[in-house]
Order: C-alpha cells, then sequence, then structure tokens
C-alpha cells in the first residue's frame, strides 16, 4: 500500500507541474465525472502541499528537488553540499513523514 501510496501522490505531483496554468479554464463539455476527478486531485495535491509544510525544511527540500523538479539524487546532494546516501535517507524519511501526516486523507478517500 505504501509504496503505491508514494508512486500515486509522485505522479500527481508531477502532472501537477506539467499541467500547472496561471488560470485553469475548464471547458462545457466537461463531464461531471472528469470535473470531480480533476477536484479530487486538486484536493490532494493541496493536502500533499499542505503535508509538506508539517515537514522539516532539510526533509521537504529534498522531497521537492525529487519529486517536483524530477531531479536525480546526485544532483540533489551537489544543489545541497550533502552526501547521496544523505539525500537517499532524507527522501525516504520524508515520504514516510508525508505518509502518516495524509494516511487520514488516504483512508478517506478508500472507503
Amino acid at each position: 500500500c505504501g509504496g503505491y501510496l508514494m508512486r500515486t501522490i509522485r505522479n500527481l505531483c508531477l502532472n501537477h507541474k506539467r499541467d500547472t496554468k496561471l488560470h485553469e479554464e475548464y471547458s462545457d463539455d466537461m463531464t461531471g465525472e472528469q470535473l470531480n476527478a480533476n477536484l479530487e486531485e486538486k484536493d490532494l495535491l493541496a493536502a500533499v502541499a499542505k503535508g509538506l509544510q508539517r515537514v522539516s525544511f532539510d526533509l521537504r527540500e529534498v522531497f521537492v528537488l525529487r519529486y517536483y523538479h524530477s531531479m536525480e539524487y546526485e544532483e540533489i546532494a551537489a544543489i545541497t553540499g550533502e552526501s547521496i546516501n544523505t539525500v537517499r535517507t532524507r527522501v525516504w524519511r520524508a515520504k514516510e513523514k508525508l505518509k502518516h501526516i495524509l494516511l487520514p486523507i488516504i483512508r478517506e478517500v478508500n472507503e
């Protein structure tokens, strides 16, 4: 369940990054189901963003670089001045903390 959750969150974050526009327009031909899916995705992304605020800066920094900016561990290590192993550990810890923070929301969605 944890791996699936993190892959889903990562993909949603990458999709959001790709699709972000100054003003999102909804076409008249969108079905209610499409609109609901879009709103659910936005709610989840908002929950992830809010959850990230509760994670310490050093963990949040590497998580954002890894999943929002799709950087490799080597690139993140060069930016932060930390070793690759430290970066990997921080990314893992950030995911674990986010999983814990978002667990109530995930349970609600799955019900």
